[in-house]
């Protein structure tokens, strides 16, 4: 077999979430080299050992392939895959939003209740509280019963058990037991954002018209179909106003028409704090600032992320070690952690080009080969398969 400078390997899965294999890949030649059954340190060095002349390993962040590279090839360069460090740096930051929720929401004000319309006698008109609907309360019987539950978690952590044993006894996973534990606090879930519809274009008009007395919904379709180019049917229009104009605002429905504020969820403004002010809109500037300004922490957070970023596309090698000291003195503490014991090999991706980018490609089209058998090839048949490919 001829010499290997570069070599790359990267995870994919045989059954999401349980069962994984590994591919590497020539980077120079750009082609599959091999694939293994599993993604364990000792198969991995195995290979490595029976393959000599490797130099430089790209890999992601996985320990197995940090261990089985060490063990296998240890004169190689273990360069660390940037797109898994800017992963690991956004999933940092988000975990840092998630402790800081109550300041995130406190830095831009609720909106306000609109005030009661004054009655015909000078005073605010008198309305029924609206009653919670059935999927309120239902939404509200789950929030209680999830409560529930990260109350047990957090009591059984405190007792000094084991994620394990915490698992076996509440039948939480550890992915959320971790989570939990990680957030600090309750973590609520979000609101589900409503999608926009054929009609959502219409909105506006609809509810000029409705105001200004047009309270028939077939009447609004034929407008809609009329004048404003509407292709839909005239259920979908009276649904809609069924829902937004006769029974949803009565309900306690926002009004389209005041200005909203908009929390991002965590996943967004993780991606907000970790991108640079020049690649933002006006209002997403105006948001970061906000929160910057009222959480110390998280504007700390936000420069030590420019400043990763910076680092690696500017490969100032330089720029690590101090970088790592004022991390973990901050928010990013458990990430500069595990930069830390990874040093060489992130130092690695400052420094030389090779990453994982052409091996996704590789990925891609094995699961491609895989699934054209319909998952139930064996591991040899696949193989050979993606390597005759």
């Amino acid at each position: 077999m001829a010499r290997r400078a570069r070599d790359s390997r990267a995870s994919w899965a045989w059954r999401k979430g349980q069962r994984y294999g590994t591919v590497l890949v020539d980077l120079a030649r750009r082609r599959v080299l091999d694939l293994l059954p599993d993604r364990d340190a000792a198969t991995l060095a195995a290979w490595l050992r029976a393959h000599p002349g490797v130099e430089i390993i790209s890999r992601d962040r996985g320990g197995a392939y940090a261990e089985g590279a060490a063990s296998g090839a240890p004169d190689a360069i273990q360069v660390a895959d940037r797109f898994h460090l800017l992963r690991n740096l956004t999933d940092a930051v988000r975990a840092a939003l998630e402790r800081h929720r109550h300041a995130v929401h406190a830095a831009v004000p609720p909106l306000e209740r609109p005030a009661p319309a004054p009655s015909k006698r000078g005073g605010p008109v008198s309305r029924a509280v609206p009653q919670p609907r059935a999927t309120e309360r239902a939404a509200a019987a789950t929030r209680e019963r999830r409560l529930a539950r990260y109350e047990q978690v957090l009591a059984l952590h405190r007792q000094g058990l084991s994620h394990l044993a915490i698992e076996r006894r509440t039948g939480v996973s550890r992915h959320t037991i971790i989570r939990w534990l990680a957030a600090g606090h309750f973590p609520e879930r979000r609101a589900r954002a409503a999608r926009p519809t054929q009609l959502t274009p219409h909105a506006a008009y609809l509810r000029e018209r409705w105001e200004a007395g047009c309270h028939n919904a077939t009447c609004l379709w034929r407008e809609l179909r009329d004048h404003r180019g509407f292709r839909g049917g005239a259920s979908a229009v009276r649904d809609w106003v069924t829902a937004h104009l006769r029974g949803g605002e009565r309900r306690g429905a926002p009004d389209a028409t005041r200005p909203r504020t908009a929390h991002p969820s965590p996943r967004r403004a993780a991606w907000l704090w970790c991108t640079a002010a020049e690649a933002l809109s006006a209002p997403e500037r105006a948001y970061v600032d906000a929160v910057c300004a009222a959480c110390p922490a998280l504007a700390q957070v936000r420069r030590l992320a420019s400043g990763f970023r910076a680092m690696l596309a500017t490969r100032d090698v330089n720029a690590l070690a101090p970088w790592l000291a004022a991390a973990e003195r901050s928010e990013l503490r458990a990430l500069a952690a595990g930069l830390r014991r990874d040093r060489d090999a992130v130092l690695a991706a400052v420094c030389f080009r090779w990453s994982n980018g052409q091996v996704e490609g590789q990925v891609n089209r094995l699961k491609l080969v895989k699934r054209s058998m319909y998952g139930r090839a064996s591991f040899p048949l696949l193989r050979r398969r993606v390597l005759a490919a």
